[in-house]
């Protein structure tokens, strides 16, 4: 195996979550300065900044006709959110509180568009067309779950999470209730925005680095890039999740973790794949992936039965689910 493309890859997915990380991080404070309500911020920019590593790695997998890197990406992501980041979740904090009335719809939901994309790809092939109607989906979506979420806001205590996960401080100037436009604010927007710009484009940069090296290493190793797609770059653009799932309950916001979540696998199908396809038709071998895919609705259905039975995610689900993904990983070795 040529170490480069280790590197490369290493390297890669640093700059990729970097970038990520910066992007959310400006794009919360520009909205911040303009006084968009800390709700709004965490349920649009957060969610979609922790999504940005699969939507940009999808999309330059995509442009560079690799739609195995592609859609295996979003598998091995969804997979991992779920079983893996909530299992681990459930073992250090002793559960994950699951409120049923909060979480149930969004539960089916997510399941529903699982169910989607497995039949979607069953004839090998996402064409634009379905790419177009994913991206419909999301948008529709998305407007449900602002209305849902605007219902149980005092759940969502997104003010507490910002200022936890990003030192803003609510209680000064950061959350101002009167804009005041000075030369001040508008240094402190330029910077933000030029934040903004340069965390994007590291995401590209690195997405792009991050394909490459994973086709180099397929190559190396004789193995076929969707199953690199499904495990190492799924896991490592899966760590933005990961980190908000993680702060949130440690900081006693559960509510945003599973939220989180649950947003970032249904954006992962509906945004990520319905963007990649309309770029260019998205064809792998249905056999190659069924078992992946099998394994994605397996774990939405698990999600979906354990918030459905009860008011919390314990400890006995949490290793479940992660027995659950040691099977996965072990299926991918068997293949």
């Amino acid at each position: 195996m040529n170490p480069l493309d280790l590197a490369s890859f290493a390297f890669g997915l640093a700059v990729l979550l970097k970038g990520s990380d910066l992007f959310v991080e400006s794009a919360s404070r520009l909205a911040r300065f303009l006084r968009m309500p800390p709700l709004v911020i965490g349920l649009t920019i957060v969610a979609i900044g922790t999504s940005l590593p699969e939507l940009a790695t999808s999309v330059v997998a995509s442009l560079q006709n690799s739609p195995s890197i592609a859609v295996g990406n979003v598998i091995g992501s969804n997979i991992a959110n779920i079983l893996l980041i909530l299992g681990v979740s459930g073992l250090l904090f002793n559960g994950v509180n699951a409120q049923k009335k909060v979480f149930q719809k969004d539960c089916f939901i997510m399941f529903a568009v699982t169910v989607l994309f497995y039949i979607s790809m069953m004839d090998g092939i996402l064409s634009p067309r379905q790419g177009l109607f994913f991206l419909l989906l999301f948008f529709l979506y998305t407007l449900i779950r602002l209305k849902m979420r605007f219902e149980f806001r005092k759940l969502f205590d997104f003010r507490t999470y910002l200022h936890a996960a990003y030192h803003f401080n609510h209680r000064g100037h950061h959350f101002q209730t009167k804009l005041v436009l000075d030369r001040k604010l508008a240094s402190s927007c330029f910077r933000q925005f030029s934040l903004l710009v340069i965390g994007l484009a590291g995401v590209t940069y690195g997405a792009q680095l991050l394909v490459d090296a994973a086709k180099g290493i397929a190559l190396a190793l004789g193995v076929s890039a969707e199953i690199i797609a499904v495990t190492v770059i799924a896991v490592g653009t899966s760590l933005p999740e990961a980190s908000v799932s993680i702060t949130a309950i440690r900081k006693k916001l559960p509510e945003i973790a599973l939220g989180n979540i649950i947003g970032s696998n249904i954006a992962n199908i509906l945004l990520i794949l319905g963007t990649s396809a309309l770029i260019a038709p998205l064809a792998v071998e249905f056999a190659r992936i069924q078992t992946q895919l099998v394994f994605m609705l397996v774990a939405a259905a698990l999600l979906t039965l354990t918030v459905s039975a009860g008011e919390k995610i314990s400890r006995n689900d949490a290793i479940v689910f992660l027995l659950v993904f040691a099977l996965f990983l072990a299926s991918l070795g068997s293949a």
